[in-house]
């Protein structure tokens, strides 16, 4: 693994936080990791690992009705500055942001069900 910043290494460092706070069954803990994390990575070079907390918060959204809250956690993880995730995983999150982009909500948050339910079996989440 390359060297990354301070800032890159902290953030992967509390990055398990919110996969935690979210087997614990706390989503406001899963939101303000994820921003903390956000901020953090926003002002590094480092962050190719963002969907370490970001399919955790992702869950949160889908289960709070945010679904646009869910696009964006996965269109995040589709950013070229990102690791690349299976082929399978990356056209599941690809679909549902489709679906976003052209207004259908529902077939989103179907779409990002099955995203979660792929990341859980792939051992992503």
């Amino acid at each position: 693994m390359k060297a990354v910043g301070g800032a890159s290494v902290t953030a992967y460092a509390k990055a398990p936080l919110a996969w935690l706070a979210w087997q614990d069954g706390r989503p406001g803990d899963v939101v303000t990791v994820a921003d903390e994390l956000a901020a953090l990575l926003a002002t590094s070079q480092g962050g190719r690992y963002r969907w370490l907390y970001l399919f955790p918060l992702l869950a949160v959204r889908l289960a709070d009705g945010d679904i646009g809250g869910g696009a964006e956690a996965a269109r995040q993880m589709l950013a070229p500055s990102q690791q690349a995730l299976p082929d399978e995983l990356t056209a599941a999150l690809d679909a549902a942001c489709r679906a976003w982009d052209a207004g259908q909500a529902e077939r989103t948050a179907e779409g990002l069900r099955a995203v979660l339910e792929l990341a859980h079996e792939l051992r992503y989440f």
